[in-house]
């Protein structure tokens, strides 16, 4: 549920802030489908990296919850930037417009995933 729940408030974000903030989402456009994944790639990475050594430095509990959520979103939004340049490649549509339906289609496969999942442990 919290998955979900922080794909609903990124898609819900970025109905409200790609508004606000045209041009950031103009030079997101602009972007070469394949420099986009080169760099989706290396932020994935990055964040990885991030990722785990936050985690082995911070050991309070609700620090450590905080940093989880916030490390969530930013990890989700990396993820669908990726997936809507490799998108874009393909379909020759502009990243803005791909935003929702990726977001979408990583809520349902966690979804998928996550009940076949608990499926092979009861049966």
């Amino acid at each position: 549920m919290l998955f979900i729940s922080v794909c609903l408030s990124l898609h819900t974000a970025w109905n409200l802030l790609s508004p606000r903030f045209p041009n950031w989402a103009a030079r997101v456009n602009r972007l070469h489908p394949a420099l986009g994944i080169l760099l989706g790639l290396v932020f994935l990475t990055a964040f990885g990296y991030l990722f785990f050594t936050v985690f082995s430095l911070v050991t309070f509990g609700i620090i450590q919850s905080i940093v989880t959520i916030v490390l969530m979103y930013i990890g989700l939004a990396i993820f669908v930037f990726l997936l809507s340049c490799f998108v874009e490649g393909i379909t020759r549509q502009s990243k803005e417009t791909l935003f929702q339906p990726v977001l979408i289609f990583v809520s349902v496969s966690y979804v998928v995933v996550t009940t076949f999942g608990i499926l092979q442990l009861v049966v």
